[in-house]
């Protein structure tokens, strides 16, 4: 189920930083001002919801706990934007849980909805910070129906205006969600 955006915007801005070992040290006031200033670009922008999430586990593939600054899954508000801070770095496994909670008879927007709760839709944009050779694990359902870009800074890097920069690409993109020209 697409997000699809509104008037040609971003309905659900996903940004995928750092893997779930570098988010256990990040102190919690960087962490803190780093999401609001990202957040802040995403409302102005008319962004609904931005969730937050790690690119993945980190080099060995291994999922870790993390009790760093995010801690668990929170959810906030910043101007008309829903923030969703959400430390889980196994894209498939969070599609296998939004899955088994699903009756059999589920369409796409209901595991959707499960898979993204609390925002209502996939992201249309998905930020990925580091390297475009490598999709992220974090994601896996999202990849089907989001644009992506890749911002090749590092993780500590990633500014207000990397972002403003990537939703002003997407509104430059001609979406045809698998049709022809």
């Amino acid at each position: 189920m697409s997000g699809g955006g509104h008037r040609g915007g971003v309905d659900h801005l996903a940004i995928l930083v750092g893997t779930a070992q570098a988010w256990a040290g990040w102190s919690a006031d960087s962490w803190s001002e780093r999401v609001a200033e990202w957040a802040k670009v995403a409302d102005h922008g008319g962004v609904r919801w931005l969730s937050v999430r790690p690119v993945g586990a980190g080099e060995a593939g291994d999922t870790v706990a993390v009790a760093g600054p995010a801690g668990a899954a929170h959810h906030t508000r910043v101007g008309g934007c829903s923030v969703v801070v959400d430390p889980a770095d196994d894209g498939r496994a969070r599609l296998v849980a939004a899955l088994a909670a699903c009756p059999p008879s589920a369409g796409d927007a209901e595991v959707s909805a499960r898979l993204n709760h609390p925002a209502p839709t996939d992201p249309d944009l998905i930020i990925v910070v580091g390297p475009d050779d490598r999709l992220p694990a974090s994601v896996v359902w999202e990849l089907a129906y989001a644009e992506l870009v890749f911002i090749p800074v590092g993780d500590q890097e990633l500014t207000a205006d990397h972002v403003e920069a990537a939703l002003g690409e997407y509104r430059r993109r001609h979406r045809r969600f698998g049709g022809l020209d």
